[in-house]
């Protein structure tokens, strides 16, 4: 199966997601109180010990997404430059480290504030469907994955998502097209 999510995994895009991009980030993993004692994290707040995905999402168009080390300004704001075309509209959530985004038109929804559409009429409900049907593959199928592997699978959801008009057999036809030269397991696994 690893040698599948390699095969998805897509190593260049053909340009910068444009027009109006959603953006929004996730924590993966299990809670804290459910973990044996001695293995539980002295950590405040939802996300800690989590892995942190984030995505992009191209309105009518495709997703980006991959696992980032900190869900702070730096980070966040280098994945929007490096995937984003400058002078887009980029829609997130009021995460202070989406604030002064420079070279974009930022429209935030206040969700802490039980807004789910902004006043302008913009959302975030793509990307976050899109991170439902992630969770609920991990919870539903997978039960654990690994941090080490997890930019493979939400790799893998990405590649489903941003192929979902192809019918099954063109799916696998494309999938079995990205298979390129042989793939040792040491490879893989590093």
């Amino acid at each position: 199966m690893h040698r599948l999510r390699h095969a998805a995994r897509t190593d260049s895009f053909n340009g910068p997601l444009s027009g109006e991009v959603i953006v929004d980030e996730t924590y993966v993993g299990g809670k804290e109180q459910n973990k044996h004692a001695h293995k539980r994290l002295d950590v405040k707040g939802g996300g800690g010990g989590k892995t942190i995905v984030m995505g992009l999402l191209e309105k009518d168009g495709e997703v980006r997404a991959g696992v980032i080390d900190e869900a702070d300004r730096g980070t966040l704001q280098a994945v929007i430059r490096t995937h984003v075309e400058p002078g887009a509209t980029v829609v997130t959530d009021g995460l202070p480290g989406y604030k002064r985004m420079k070279g974009y038109d930022h429209k935030v929804v206040h969700h802490a504030r039980g807004e789910y559409v902004s006043a302008d009429g913009f959302t975030t409900n793509g990307i976050e469907s899109f991170w439902s049907l992630f969770k609920r593959q991990y919870h539903g199928t997978h039960h654990y994955i690994s941090p080490k592997h997890m930019d493979a699978y939400v790799g893998e959801m990405a590649y489903r998502q941003n192929r979902r008009e192809l019918g099954e057999g063109e799916r696998v036809n494309n999938l079995l097209g990205q298979v390129g030269g042989r793939l040792t397991y040491k490879m893989l696994i590093s």
